[in-house]
């Protein structure tokens, strides 16, 4: 009976740690970065191979054939500078996507110390980890909200609305997410148009993806630290409040409060 209510417990605890780091696993997932477990099925892993090279390359046609065209083929100097933040930008979403590739193995031992820590605590404490959680959920749905609408709007519906604009000289052009520069493909041609609108809003929505789950990825650490600074704060009261106990219990708590601020350190 009491081993059946151990299951239970840890199958209850397991649930609410899933939800509550779900402010964080749909946007790492979405690049193939969360770490999966063993007991993950092939498919699943297949997938994940197979996200990345996508990922890196929707983000890489954004950002090269942009810097190509931002320093060889646009002449107007205050055009360059306006159009300069958004291909840095992109730039440094790819650099940042190839680093968390190359830490899933670091984010899944800072997952495997979240789930210990989650799982070998009082209940008391598990609720300072849950309101870090709360706090964690409504910031990154905020971000997300604003990356994703004004993403969307900026690279898809922006240049869908605008439709067909006519130049000085009576030739016609269609405007893409972003500029580019192909020297060997007529971007304005259909179907090369479609195709490279198409990888240029996929490669928008990577932006943004990536944007979002490395904060996420912050916020989550930086939160767990914060449950854990928390509960260090409530073991040092109560070692100052205890006044009445023998000398060993207090040497024995005053071990465990160093051990919990080494472990914060660490």
């Amino acid at each position: 009976m009491a081993k059946r209510k151990g299951e239970t417990d840890e199958k209850r605890l397991e649930k609410e740690l899933k939800r509550d780091l779900r402010y964080v696993e749909p946007f790492v997932t979405a690049l193939g970065a969360w770490p999966l477990g063993p007991e993950s099925a092939s498919c699943l892993k297949i997938l994940q191979r197979l996200i990345a090279p996508i990922c890196i390359f929707l983000i890489s046609f954004t950002t090269w054939p942009g810097f190509y065209y931002v320093f060889f083929k646009e002449k107007d100097s205050k055009r360059k500078l306006q159009l300069m933040p958004p291909t840095i930008n992109s730039m440094f979403q790819l650099s940042q996507y190839i680093v968390v590739l190359t830490k899933i193995k670091t984010i899944r031992m800072a997952l495997n110390d979240i789930r210990n820590d989650w799982f070998h605590t009082t209940e008391e404490n598990r609720q300072f980890f849950r309101e870090n959680a709360k706090v964690g959920k409504k910031i990154i749905s905020i971000l997300a909200i604003i990356m994703y609408c004004g993403g969307i709007g900026f690279r898809i519906m922006l240049p869908l609305l605008k439709g067909r604009i006519v130049l000085p000289d009576n030739t016609t052009v269609r405007l893409l997410p972003c500029p580019i520069y192909l020297p060997f493909v007529n971007e304005q041609v259909t179907p090369y148009y479609e195709i490279i609108f198409i990888l240029l809003a996929l490669g928008g929505i990577c932006n943004c993806t990536i944007l979002t789950s490395t904060t996420a990825i912050i916020m989550m650490i930086s939160l767990h630290l914060c449950g854990l600074i928390r509960i260090l704060r409530k073991k040092m009261i109560n070692l100052t409040e205890k006044s009445n106990i023998n000398e060993v219990t207090i040497q024995r708590n005053i071990v465990i409060v160093i051990e919990h601020h080494t472990k914060i350190k660490t």
